[in-house]
């Protein structure tokens, strides 16, 4: 599969999965995506959970030298299949849903 179409299943599997109060990157190239989250949600809170149902993200204050950013992440799309991503993309929107993010 190419990043191209991998990255497209991600973007819209976002689209569909997680709601307008949340806003992520649109890259024309790479293998990241942005992504923020309503005010107060906290990334570092949700990991260890959406790891139990095999679903990773790195967190948004791993990439801040003052360790904010606790609504942001990071999304990578490279490694799994168009199909895999929205599947995880979905895991991801549940975590996040029952952790009261939105």
């Amino acid at each position: 599969d190419s990043l191209r179409a991998k990255r497209d299943a991600m973007l819209s599997a976002l689209g569909e999965y997680f709601p307008p109060t949340c806003s992520w990157s649109q890259p024309n190239g790479g293998m990241m995506i942005w992504v923020r989250l309503p005010a107060g949600a906290d990334t570092w809170k949700a990991l260890e959970k959406a790891l139990d149902r095999n679903v990773i993200y790195n967190p948004g204050p791993v990439f801040r030298a003052n360790r904010d950013g606790h609504n942001y992440l990071r999304l990578t799309y490279s490694h799994n299949t168009p199909e895999e991503i929205r599947k995880g993309v979905a895991i991801l929107a549940a975590v996040f849903e029952e952790e009261g993010f939105f």
